[in-house]
């Protein structure tokens, strides 16, 4: 398996938290300067906050998993331990996602603290930023996923949906008690 490092750019702006009265899980009311690591699923480009994200990995090879809950594409190697490799659209239940086995080499290690939580499969990671202008999700206003907390609009990126850490901490966390 091959880390793959990732650098960040020189260029950064504020990020202002989603509000709490989004009703968004993990949301705030204070505006705070984090980092973002962005990426291409399937479905889209999507960001998180780099502290969720451990590390790049190519994922050489993945077991199936017999019965496993939808989403969990398979079972890898990581430094002697086994992660579960899942399809991140498939658990947030984004339209038209299925899952395939090997659809993709690229993960990206998920954590909370020092606990592994998961890797997700990603076609690319576009690109890590120090700090991004963020504009919050409006509570009046419809949003194709609940799972979208952001959006992020960067010269380079283009406009990019920020992805509510708890919210997908949750999802996976229910892979687990199946």
């Amino acid at each position: 398996m091959r880390r793959h490092p990732v650098s960040e750019p020189a260029s950064a702006s504020r990020r202002t938290a989603p509000s709490a009265t989004d009703g968004r899980a993990g949301s705030s009311t204070r505006a705070a300067t984090i980092g973002l690591c962005v990426f291409d699923l399937p479905a889209g480009r999507f960001a998180l906050d780099v502290g969720m994200v451990g590390e790049v990995v190519t994922v050489e090879r993945a077991v199936a998993v017999p019965r496993a809950p939808r989403g969990v594409v398979g079972l890898f190697n990581l430094r002697g331990g086994a992660i579960a490799l899942v399809d991140l659209a498939v658990v947030l239940d984004m339209p038209g996602a299925t899952p395939a086995l090997g659809a993709t080499p690229l993960a990206l290690v998920l954590r909370q603290g020092p606990t592994t939580l998961a890797a997700i499969q990603v076609t690319a990671v576009v690109t890590v930023l120090a700090a991004a202008a963020v504009t919050p999700v409006a509570a009046d206003r419809a949003v194709d996923h609940p799972a979208v907390a952001a959006f992020v609009t960067t010269s380079t990126t283009g406009v990019v949906s920020l992805l509510d850490d708890a919210y997908v901490q949750q999802r996976i966390a229910t892979l687990r008690s199946r």
